[in-house]
């Protein structure tokens, strides 16, 4: 029998995360544009929705329930693999979070709780723990000696990372949840970002606050602020953007195959109303009131093209939906005054990227893997402005890279359960 578990064991737990990080390669970046082969770039790992689970996840089991301690400690053991060998043994310079990194944790109150969770989610991601806003780093060898993961150098990895509604809330609790934004930029940095990334500049937007309250007066500071943000970006960029936002735009359409090969499961369409059920009564709650959402798959269409008009991207990278997506939006032309002219101009790929957990749905987890052309980092204060606004394909290029199933594992172990039993 232990013949048969061991390599088993062995296989599914630690061979499995190492063949699926040797799979993956950086894309290349296209030599257009007076490109060279020769030139620099930079490697950023984009990591989605890990929503580490908490009691929250599964408030019918409990605090201190053994059924939600194994899914937690399962979960985590699958994330901290996952992350160590087949993420950072791709020896990424940068690694970019597109929010949702607790599982309800817009909802933990007590600071005891999310202190915990933190711990949880830093060990698990080797996050640099500063308790300030701004670029954070691991500096030090990137593992403990056991993990794969190359230990011949010493190297910063800075982490970046916008706001989800699984870290603050969806708009229409901003007033009531405000706190949670000072909470989560205190320890994760601002949602609101302009870095330069190496040829490019990466935009971040704190995306659950632009579908704020309708009437100008009522919004909370969250949405005046990232709107105030984006106005700031008007006008043709000297280098090509990369926008973050953790809802993705909306999109031209929903029907099947609309998202690429790559995803697994249906397009979710935009609904202007969610079902639930109350006190055995089912009933329909508006994604957004006037005062804001409540919930929200995507952006809405005017917020969309909105945002594409204010900060014009060749890309964008977007998470929330657990599923893999790719799709095009159309970025007007824009005229002397940096306004966008109802003209067409050129198209943006959006990237959504799958949820790194196996738990959000979607059975091939992921992550995404983009090369930017050009040697500067995010913290760089000087990088070289003569690449232009080139396409995107010949300053940035994003794969995507799949983890091993974990559903797949339980069936192995559930086949060997049985031949244990009966052997």
């Amino acid at each position: 029998i232990l013949l048969i578990w061991a390599p088993a064991i062995f296989y599914r737990e630690r061979v499995a995360f190492n063949l699926a990080g040797a799979s993956c390669q950086w894309p290349a970046v296209d030599e257009g544009n007076g490109a060279r082969s020769s030139d620099p770039s930079v490697h950023v790992a984009v990591v989605a929705d890990p929503q580490l689970t908490t009691y929250l996840s599964y408030r019918e089991l409990g605090r201190g329930n053994p059924g939600l301690i194994a899914v937690e400690g399962i979960s985590d053991a699958y994330m901290s693999r996952a992350f160590r060998r087949a993420v950072l043994s791709n020896d990424p310079e940068h690694v970019l979070f597109l929010g949702d990194l607790i599982d309800q944790g817009e909802w933990i109150v007590n600071p005891e709780e999310w202190d915990q969770a933190r711990g949880r989610f830093d060990r698990i991601f080797r996050w640099p723990r500063r308790a300030w806003s701004g670029d954070v780093h691991a500096t030090g060898p990137l593992d403990d000696g056991d993990d794969g993961v190359p230990r011949d150098r010493e190297r910063p990895v800075s982490y970046r990372t916008v706001h989800g509604n699984h870290d603050v809330g969806y708009s229409r609790h901003a007033v009531r949840l405000r706190h949670l934004h000072a909470r989560h930029e205190e320890y994760f940095g601002s949602t609101n970002f302009v870095r330069r990334l190496g040829g490019v500049d990466l935009v971040g937007v704190g995306a659950m606050a632009l579908d704020g309250a309708d009437d100008p007066g009522a919004r909370s500071a969250q949405t005046n602020e990232t709107w105030a943000f984006a106005r700031r970006c008007v006008g043709e960029p000297a280098r090509p953007r990369v926008l973050v936002t953790h809802v993705p735009l909306s999109k031209r359409s929903y029907e099947p195959g609309t998202c690429g090969d790559q995803r697994t499961s249906e397009v979710i369409r935009d609904k202007t109303h969610m079902s639930s059920t109350a006190g055995g009564r089912r009933i329909e709650i508006p994604r957004h009131d006037g005062l804001g959402c409540y919930y929200q798959d995507y952006l809405r269409p005017a917020t969309s093209r909105r945002l594409l008009d204010k900060v014009r991207p060749t890309l964008v990278l977007s998470g929330h939906d657990h599923d893999q997506c790719v799709g095009t939006h159309e970025v007007f032309a824009s005229d002397a005054t940096g306004r966008a002219c109802a003209t067409s101009g050129r198209s943006a790929t959006e990237h959504t990227v799958g949820s790194f957990s196996f738990l959000m749905g979607n059975p091939r987890p992921s992550f995404a893997m983009m090369t930017v052309r050009g040697a500067c980092g995010m913290d760089d204060g000087a990088c070289p402005a003569e690449l232009g606004t080139g396409g995107a394909r010949d300053a940035v290029n994003v794969s995507l890279c799949f983890l091993p199933s974990q559903w797949s594992t339980f069936k192995v172990y559930g086949a060997l359960g049985v031949i244990t039993v009966f052997a």
